[in-house]
């Protein structure tokens, strides 16, 4: 049995408006793509024309690592204000505050005005506090990490 992997087709269906659609499909080759984008068009647009300009085989890059932001942030109740800390896995900064954003949407409940952003951070590797980003730098360790065993160095990279 092959491995699946994943391939977007762009094709075109000849009796329509000519619009150009894109298709992502699991399939193990370029002949079970066409076959699966045949039926498809056969069972979605009750079609059989149609044209396929070209089909890729997205391959996924593991080489980037995303750095961790420490965000310091706070927001204003009623009667006083509630400050915190959040550590962001993020591609960007703005990435890290729309995933701040979120977080404080889902658990507080306010919204994205009332939050008042004080400092930005990358942190290294040393400053991470929370475990699951400590174990996205070290490839190697899948049990999860104390932060006592860190802080007295009995893991080294």
């Amino acid at each position: 049995a092959q491995k699946n992997k994943l391939y977007t087709a762009f094709f075109r269906i000849l009796d329509n408006d000519n619009k150009i659609r894109k298709l992502m499909i699991m399939a193990p080759s370029y002949d079970k793509v066409r076959l699966r984008v045949a039926k498809l068009v056969k069972h979605v647009f009750k079609r059989t024309n149609f044209e396929i300009f070209s089909i890729v085989e997205l391959k996924e890059n593991t080489k980037i690592q995303a750095p961790v932001y420490g965000i310091w942030a706070y927001f204003p109740s009623k009667y006083h204000k509630h400050s915190f800390f959040y550590e962001i896995k993020a591609s960007s900064i703005t990435r890290a505050i729309e995933k701040l954003y979120n977080c404080i949407k889902t658990k507080h409940g306010t919204s994205n005005y009332h939050v008042h952003i004080i400092n930005i951070k990358k942190l290294k590797r040393i400053e991470i506090r929370k475990t699951y980003n400590i174990q996205n730098f070290q490839t190697r360790v899948i049990f999860p990490i104390f932060n006592n065993i860190l802080n007295y160095n009995l893991i080294k990279n």
